[in-house]
């Protein structure tokens, strides 16, 4: 299970039904209890509907999600281009963070 533990900080919710972790350790419990998923989620991340033209799904305040990224392996960057805090959201949005702004190139040179 050791080569499995990049795997972790997940967050899975089945609104409609039981869901499945894996095909033979069906819940959370269970992934947990063979050493798999010690990190990760089972419950409503609490997002918003995404809306045109962005579709962008970030946590909302209050949501699982927040915080319970993985603390170093997580993207330094989510989705949009901002920068992560020092502890990362689970999934491509990260709530609250300020947008990365890029710098202008200064050595470059005319041919």
């Amino acid at each position: 299970t050791s080569a499995f533990g990049s795997f972790d900080y997940n967050l899975c919710h089945y609104a409609a039904t039981q869901g499945q972790w894996d095909s033979t350790r069906t819940t959370l419990v269970a992934q947990q209890a063979s050493g798999l998923d010690r990190h990760s989620l089972s419950v409503d991340p609490s997002l918003p509907t995404p809306v045109a033209p962005l579709f962008m799904v970030a946590p909302t305040s209050g949501s699982a999600a927040l915080g319970a990224g993985h603390p170093t392996l997580s993207s330094k960057l989510a989705k949009g281009g901002v920068r992560r805090e020092s502890s990362p959201d689970i999934g491509s949005a990260q709530f609250g963070a300020t947008v990365v702004v890029p710098s202008s190139p200064t050595d470059l040179t005319v041919q």
